[in-house]
């Protein structure tokens, strides 16, 4: 064997076994490093390395912040939402009701999260010179940072309360 010549070791079974270590983490709360809060009853626990590979909001924000377990409070975000947002970002599916999508959908764009925005969306930093915004306050700095609204896209699945077979169900372009 030349000793420039490589092997390339792959993992077969790489991707399922992520999804079900991150559901794991998620389901045994264990390494939690970031809580998260709407002003309404309960905060959501969760991983900083999660939100900052699924939503680029999350990843500038959580690199401005120096404290080891900071605590974002998101004001104007519906908790439901926000639970729905991390259940999404943790098993990459959420059911949501269809009157609640368009809500969703928009507090999806605001947060930038992954698979949820539009492919043609920038997926950079919140730009804080818009008028229309959703102020966050980090409680350790107390310092503020804004969410800007965008149009959001994604494929969604229509499934019915009672649907709970293996098939794949079938997505449609949502805008």
């Amino acid at each position: 064997m030349d000793s420039s010549e490589t092997l390339l070791l792959r993992w077969n079974e790489f991707e399922p076994n992520v999804k079900q270590g991150f559901s794991q983490l998620r389901s045994e709360a264990d390494f939690y490093d970031v809580t998260l809060s709407c002003g309404e009853s309960g905060q959501i626990k969760a991983h900083k390395v999660i939100l900052a590979t699924y939503s680029t909001f999350f990843k500038s924000l959580l690199r401005s912040i120096s404290h080891d377990h900071p605590l974002l409070y998101l004001r104007g975000i519906h908790i439901s939402h926000l639970e729905s947002l991390i259940s999404f970002m943790y098993e990459g599916e959420v059911r949501v009701r269809p009157e609640d999508l368009d809500a969703f959908l928009a507090v999806a764009t605001e947060l930038k999260i992954n698979g949820l925005m539009s492919s043609q969306e920038p997926a950079e930093a919140p730009n804080t010179e818009q008028n229309e915004s959703l102020p966050v306050r980090i409680s350790s700095t107390c310092a503020k940072r804004t969410l800007n609204q965008t149009n959001s896209k994604s494929k969604i699945a229509k499934l019915s309360a009672q649907e709970e077979t293996k098939q794949e169900p079938e997505f449609q372009d949502v805008f």
